[in-house]
């Protein structure tokens, strides 16, 4: 159980950026950034009311990775909250009002993301805050959300380490826990006959807890602790960890990385023969990209073919995809899941008939289970005017539990074909315990 309420998730999208220019649904602004700290008391759950943001316009601000390690995949996360604001404006905006989105970068980086938040909070004054998407990123400055006595909503961050940080209820995410991904990948690494795995991991916050949940899920599956090799994220030469690995002599290996760090992993490991030709590869969600291969060899994209990795799912929604595209931004990993976020937000902020973040924290879990299920924005601000209970299901099919969290997990099981681009091989679904 995570200390005091609400979480959030790890992982990617891509493509095209979202203009910084406002438009006739929703007020945008570019980020800004300023030094200092937070400093208004923390609300949500039980606490106090009252984030310093209570103005009667709800406002958003995003904090995706526009630059750094996850770069290729900010964009898309960000077109998505802009779609569900445009959305959300369209049906009559919240409180009278249209909802407003600043968009600021984090960089993958805390230091970055802390400057953008404290930007966002004590420049722009915004209620409820989107990012970062990396899991060590929203970690090292979940502090200042939440000191701040905002709301926060990720689509990506994953990490278990985010199950039970103190977050005085503010924090939810609507991708699922690495806790329950690695059960799914575990069982097709077992399922696929391998018995001697090896475990290849960036050593973060993201990637260590991720390793360790997936070792403790293969040694139950198969009798026998698979090693694991953590590498550097920042370095450029993985040529003594391959070695490593290679020396070990595993019949499979699961590499857990971000797009940049694992295209170089991967070059290294097919240079020493343990590459995706040589013997079984698998790896996570931050690696389904089909720019991966071109990557890892431009003159070769097909190099990473028959790699097998799981990712969290949504149902496939052609309107949505194409929405995505006409934006310029490809329909990618995470993307509903933001969308998801960001519509919640706005009916949570209906239900509590305020923008302060303390009572819209207190609503989302109240309008994502229990009642009259609805799907769009518009659909649920109906039931919601009718005095009915409702239940956003959304792109996604989001049903928090009481932290804020997903109760299940929904993930595809997919493969790179000889082109480079990945194929779904099958969706699994898993409940938490």
């Amino acid at each position: 159980m995570r200390l005091g309420g609400a979480v959030l998730a790890l992982s990617l999208l891509g493509a095209a950026a979202c203009s910084d220019e406002d438009d006739d649904t929703g007020t945008e602004t570019e980020g800004t950034s300023a030094g200092g700290t937070t400093g208004t008391s923390a609300a949500g759950g039980g606490a106090e009311t009252g984030g310093g943001s209570v103005d009667g316009t709800l406002a958003y601000g995003t904090v995706m990775p526009l630059t750094g390690a996850l770069a290729p995949f900010g964009p898309g996360m960000e077109t998505a909250v802009q779609l569900a604001v445009d959305d959300i404006n369209a049906a009559g905006g919240v409180l009278g009002n249209d909802v407003t989105i600043v968009k600021t970068d984090d960089g993958t980086n805390p230091d970055v993301a802390g400057a953008s938040i404290d930007g966002l909070i004590n420049t722009d004054n915004v209620d409820a805050i989107f990012g970062p998407a990396a899991s060590g990123v929203t970690l090292a400055t979940l502090d200042k959300v939440v000191g701040a006595g905002r709301t926060q909503c990720s689509g990506s961050a994953t990490s278990v380490l985010l199950s039970t940080v103190e977050d005085d209820g503010l924090y939810f995410r609507t991708a699922p826990s690495d806790y329950l991904q690695s059960k799914v990948l575990s069982g097709v690494v077992a399922g696929d006959g391998n018995a001697n795995v090896a475990i290849v991991y960036r050593n973060d916050e993201y990637g260590e807890e991720f390793s360790k949940t997936l070792a403790s899920d293969l040694e139950a599956s198969l009798g026998a602790a698979p090693e694991t090799f953590a590498y550097d994220p920042e370095s450029t030469d993985f040529a003594n960890d391959v070695t490593a690995v290679k020396d070990a002599a595993p019949d499979s290996v699961i590499l857990i990385a971000f797009p940049e760090d694992g295209a170089l992993v991967l070059a290294e490991m097919v240079k020493q023969g343990v590459g995706p030709a040589d013997l079984p590869i698998y790896v996570t969600d931050g690696l389904q990209d089909n720019t991966l291969g071109e990557t890892v060899d431009p003159n070769n994209p097909g190099v990473v073919a028959s790699i097998k990795g799981t990712a969290p799912a949504a149902p496939e929604n052609e309107e949505f995809s194409a929405r995505m595209t006409e934006a310029g931004a490809e329909k990618v990993t995470f993307a509903a899941q933001f969308y998801d976020c960001a519509i919640l937000m706005g009916l949570a902020a209906v239900a509590a008939e305020s923008d302060d973040p303390a009572l819209i924290a207190q609503n989302m879990v109240d309008v994502s289970t229990g009642g009259t299920e609805c799907a769009t924005f518009e659909e649920c601000l109906g039931l919601l005017e009718e005095g009915e209970d409702i239940d956003y299901t959304g792109l996604t099919g989001i049903d928090f539990d009481d932290n804020g969290e997903p109760k299940k997990g929904v993930y595809d099981v997919w493969e790179f074909g000889g082109d480079g681009t990945y194929t779904a091989l099958s969706t699994e679904t898993v409940e938490s315990d």
